[in-house]
C-alpha cells in the first residue's frame, strides 16, 4: 500500500543529502592548498603525455590528439622524502607542450611545493583560488 506524496521530503532524504554535503565540505578541506605549508623541492623529470580525444560531430566523428606537459618532483617534509606530479597545461601540439614545459621547468630545478600538512603525500605546485 503506498501513502500518498505530501510534499514534505523525508527523513531519510534530509540525512542522505546532509551527509552527502558534509562528505563534500570534508573532501574540499583536504584538497584545499590555500593554506598548506611549502617546502622547496626538485625537478626529477619532465615528459609529454599524450592522450587521444573523441569529439562527437553531427556529420561524423573527429578525433584529435592532446599534449599535457607532465612535472614529477621529490620534497623533504619532516626529513622524510616524498615524489610528486603535475599536470600542466593541455595543448593541441606536441612543441607547443614542449615549449610550455622548458620554458617553467628543467630537470635538476628548485621549485617551491605546497603539502597537505594532515597528509605529506598530497602536493602540489600551485595554490587554490577558492
Amino acid at each position: 500500500m503506498n501513502r500518498p506524496y505530501t510534499g514534505a521530503p523525508s527523513i531519510k532524504g534530509l540525512l542522505l543529502v546532509g551527509l552527502l554535503i558534509f562528505g563534500a565540505y570534508q573532501l574540499f578541506q583536504f584538497v584545499d592548498t590555500k593554506n598548506w605549508p611549502e617546502v622547496t623541492g626538485k625537478v626529477t623529470d619532465v615528459s609529454i603525455e599524450e592522450s587521444h580525444q573523441y569529439r562527437p560531430r553531427r556529420y561524423g566523428s573527429n578525433y584529435y590528439t592532446e599534449y599535457t606537459p607532465v612535472v614529477k618532483y621529490v620534497y623533504l617534509v619532516d626529513h622524510v622524502s616524498h615524489e610528486g606530479s603535475a599536470n600542466l597545461q593541455t595543448f593541441l601540439s606536441r612543441r607547443d607542450a614542449e615549449n610550455h614545459a622548458n620554458m617553467q621547468y628543467r630537470k635538476g630545478q628548485h621549485l617551491q611545493v605546497l603539502y597537505n600538512p594532515k597528509n605529506h603525500e598530497w602536493s602540489s605546485l600551485h595554490r587554490s583560488v577558492i
